[in-house]
Protein backbone atom coordinates (compact mmCIF):
# COMPACT_ATOMS: atom_id res chain seq x y z
CA UNK A 1 0.00 0.00 0.00
CA UNK A 2 2.75 2.77 0.70
CA UNK A 3 4.71 1.61 -2.94
CA UNK A 4 1.43 2.37 -4.16
CA UNK A 5 1.16 5.83 -2.50
CA UNK A 6 4.21 6.64 -3.31
CA UNK A 7 3.93 5.68 -6.76
CA UNK A 8 1.05 7.60 -7.13
CA UNK A 9 2.77 10.70 -5.86
CA UNK A 10 5.33 10.93 -8.14
CA UNK A 11 3.09 9.66 -11.16
CA UNK A 12 2.85 13.66 -11.67
CA UNK A 13 6.62 14.09 -11.53
CA UNK A 14 8.11 13.24 -14.91
CA UNK A 15 8.28 10.77 -17.37
CA UNK A 16 11.32 12.08 -18.95
CA UNK A 17 14.74 11.47 -19.18
CA UNK A 18 17.61 11.01 -16.53
CA UNK A 19 20.70 12.13 -17.70
CA UNK A 20 23.58 10.52 -16.51
CA UNK A 21 26.83 12.51 -15.40
CA UNK A 22 29.12 13.55 -18.86
CA UNK A 23 25.88 12.69 -20.92
CA UNK A 24 24.71 16.20 -21.94
CA UNK A 25 27.37 17.30 -24.09
CA UNK A 26 27.33 13.26 -26.15
CA UNK A 27 25.62 12.72 -29.70
CA UNK A 28 22.94 10.39 -29.37
CA UNK A 29 25.18 7.77 -31.24
CA UNK A 30 28.00 7.91 -28.04
CA UNK A 31 25.35 7.46 -25.20
CA UNK A 32 23.17 3.98 -24.56
CA UNK A 33 19.78 4.18 -23.31
CA UNK A 34 17.76 2.36 -20.58
CA UNK A 35 14.36 2.15 -20.53
CA UNK A 36 11.83 1.74 -17.69
CA UNK A 37 8.51 0.83 -19.66
CA UNK A 38 6.01 2.50 -17.45
CA UNK A 39 7.45 3.57 -15.03
CA UNK A 40 4.21 4.43 -12.68
CA UNK A 41 2.66 1.27 -13.25
CA UNK A 42 5.60 -1.19 -13.17
CA UNK A 43 6.09 -1.71 -9.54
CA UNK A 44 9.64 -1.42 -8.89
CA UNK A 45 11.31 1.86 -8.44
CA UNK A 46 14.96 2.78 -10.24
CA UNK A 47 16.41 4.46 -6.59
CA UNK A 48 19.97 4.54 -7.37
CA UNK A 49 21.85 4.69 -10.81
CA UNK A 50 25.66 3.98 -10.01
CA UNK A 51 25.51 4.53 -6.39
CA UNK A 52 23.91 7.71 -6.27
CA UNK A 53 20.37 8.57 -5.01
CA UNK A 54 18.89 9.55 -8.76
CA UNK A 55 16.18 12.02 -7.51
CA UNK A 56 12.64 12.20 -7.75
CA UNK A 57 10.05 11.97 -10.61
CA UNK A 58 9.82 8.99 -12.82
CA UNK A 59 11.96 8.20 -15.60
CA UNK A 60 11.04 6.24 -18.40
CA UNK A 61 14.52 6.58 -20.19
CA UNK A 62 18.06 6.78 -18.12
CA UNK A 63 20.65 8.24 -20.56
CA UNK A 64 24.35 6.84 -19.52
CA UNK A 65 27.65 6.67 -20.76
CA UNK A 66 29.30 3.44 -22.35
CA UNK A 67 30.35 1.06 -19.59
CA UNK A 68 29.62 -0.52 -16.77
CA UNK A 69 26.71 0.51 -14.99
CA UNK A 70 24.74 -0.70 -11.21
CA UNK A 71 21.29 0.40 -11.03
CA UNK A 72 19.47 -0.07 -7.68
CA UNK A 73 15.72 -1.23 -7.53
CA UNK A 74 13.34 -0.68 -4.62
CA UNK A 75 9.76 -2.22 -4.36
CA UNK A 76 8.16 -5.63 -5.99
CA UNK A 77 6.82 -7.20 -8.58
CA UNK A 78 3.25 -8.65 -10.02
CA UNK A 79 3.33 -12.48 -9.98
CA UNK A 80 0.06 -12.37 -11.42
CA UNK A 81 -3.35 -10.10 -11.94
CA UNK A 82 -4.46 -10.61 -8.48
CA UNK A 83 -1.10 -11.10 -6.58
CA UNK A 84 2.06 -8.36 -6.07
CA UNK A 85 4.89 -8.87 -3.58
CA UNK A 86 6.99 -6.51 -2.07
CA UNK A 87 10.47 -7.39 -1.58
CA UNK A 88 12.03 -6.55 1.56
CA UNK A 89 15.51 -5.76 -0.07
CA UNK A 90 16.56 -3.61 -2.92
CA UNK A 91 18.39 -4.94 -5.70
CA UNK A 92 20.98 -3.86 -7.74
CA UNK A 93 21.41 -4.95 -11.34
CA UNK A 94 24.80 -4.48 -12.71
CA UNK A 95 25.52 -4.48 -17.05
CA UNK A 96 27.84 -2.69 -19.50
CA UNK A 97 26.31 -0.34 -21.61
CA UNK A 98 27.40 0.03 -25.27
CA UNK A 99 27.41 3.44 -27.03
CA UNK A 100 24.31 3.52 -29.45
CA UNK A 101 22.39 0.59 -27.81
CA UNK A 102 19.08 1.02 -26.22
CA UNK A 103 18.38 -1.79 -23.29
CA UNK A 104 15.54 -2.59 -21.18
CA UNK A 105 15.10 -3.20 -17.53
CA UNK A 106 12.72 -5.13 -15.57
CA UNK A 107 12.32 -7.22 -12.78
CA UNK A 108 10.71 -10.69 -11.72
CA UNK A 109 9.96 -12.91 -8.76
CA UNK A 110 11.12 -16.49 -8.34
CA UNK A 111 7.56 -17.39 -6.07
CA UNK A 112 8.74 -20.72 -5.20
CA UNK A 113 12.21 -19.68 -4.03
CA UNK A 114 10.67 -16.15 -2.49
CA UNK A 115 13.56 -14.15 -4.56
CA UNK A 116 13.02 -11.42 -6.59
CA UNK A 117 15.69 -9.93 -9.48
CA UNK A 118 15.99 -7.24 -12.13
CA UNK A 119 17.60 -8.27 -15.43
CA UNK A 120 18.51 -5.75 -18.22
CA UNK A 121 17.91 -6.61 -21.80
CA UNK A 122 19.80 -5.37 -24.93
CA UNK A 123 16.57 -4.47 -26.77
CA UNK A 124 17.99 -5.37 -30.42
CA UNK A 125 19.53 -8.93 -29.55
CA UNK A 126 16.49 -9.59 -26.86
CA UNK A 127 19.41 -10.93 -24.70
CA UNK A 128 19.70 -10.66 -20.56
CA UNK A 129 23.24 -8.86 -20.67
CA UNK A 130 23.33 -8.25 -16.96
CA UNK A 131 23.07 -9.89 -13.53
CA UNK A 132 21.57 -9.27 -10.52
CA UNK A 133 22.75 -9.68 -6.78
CA UNK A 134 20.35 -8.32 -3.65
CA UNK A 135 21.83 -5.47 -1.50
CA UNK A 136 22.18 -5.45 1.84
CA UNK A 137 21.37 -2.21 3.95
Amino acid sequence: MALASVLALLAGCGGGAYTGAGTKSLPPAEVAVLEHEHPEASHFVISHVDGKRRGIGLFKEYVLTPGEHAIRLTGGVRVDAATSLIAEKPVEVVFNAEAGKRYLIDAGFDVPGKAWGAFVIDKSTGKVVSTSRSVLE
